[in-house]
């Protein structure tokens, strides 16, 4: 397994008015890398960072590639956001695509949901999405999707959590199997989000990492988080930390 140091991330909190009855539709921001071989790093006039050589596809063409799948979106947190109103956030999505519009690779590049499920299901519905030709060759670029929750939840100071989490470590990354332990790999870039109710307990997580995360790992982890007796704040509260 690999050994890593446990970093603490503060993170803002997400506001909600009472007055919501319902989330509102995911805000979609989105930022594409574009191609310049010869300049890397410059950025054109519509704010579009160049990085490598590669192809372009422009904010139109990748709006119309994912419209359908916008819908899924919607309809993975409407689905998984029943009885937590407190879910908010947002995904990052980085995309590449080949020659011929047709997704290569996506993952989910950061997320601060908090909700692995609404997390995999959005994952699976973006790699639905079909584009026109990128310009120049294959395309990579990035688009965030933005939920906002219905009730207030704070940042929790992330040294609330240490202790636990350090006291834990052997159950959130060693499964039992029978009698045999076996030590699962920690993804590089480990990050987890997690909400904490006013009991103390964890009632919904998520995580990203810079490489693909394992769903065996995943779901240890979440599962075995959600069984830590953390300190009771007065509401609900959010918190990330990273490995």
């Amino acid at each position: 397994m690999r050994s890593g140091c446990l970093l603490l991330v503060v993170i803002a909190g997400c506001s909600g008015g009472a007055e919501k009855t319902k989330p509102r539709p995911p805000a979609v921001k989105s930022n594409h890398e574009m191609v310049n071989p010869l300049e890397q790093g410059d950025e054109d006039g519509d704010g579009m960072r160049v990085e490598g050589a590669l192809g372009t596809l422009d904010q139109s063409a990748v709006q119309a590639g994912l419209s359908r799948s916008m819908l899924e979106f919607t309809s993975c947190y409407d689905r998984n956001a029943r009885g937590k109103p407190y879910l908010c956030g947002d995904v990052e999505l980085a995309f590449r695509v080949t020659r011929e519009g047709k997704i290569k690779k996506v993952r989910i590049k950061q997320s601060s949901l908090g909700a692995l499920p609404v997390e995999r299901c959005i994952l699976e519905a973006a790699r639905t999405a079909t584009f026109q030709r990128p310009r120049g060759g294959e395309a990579e670029f990035s688009y965030t999707v933005s939920f906002n929750g219905r009730v207030p939840v704070n940042a929790w100071d992330p040294g609330m959590v240490k202790q636990e989490i350090d006291d834990n470590r052997d159950k959130l990354f060693i499964k039992q199997e029978g009698r045999e332990s076996i030590p699962l790999e920690v993804p590089r870039g480990l990050r987890v989000t997690m909400y904490v109710n006013r009991r103390g307990k964890v009632v919904s997580a998520g995580m990203t990492a810079e490489e693909e995360i394992d769903e065996e790992f995943s779901t240890h982890f979440i599962s075995s988080v959600k069984t830590i007796q953390f300190e009771k704040p007065e509401g609900f509260v959010k918190v990330t930390i990273s490995w």
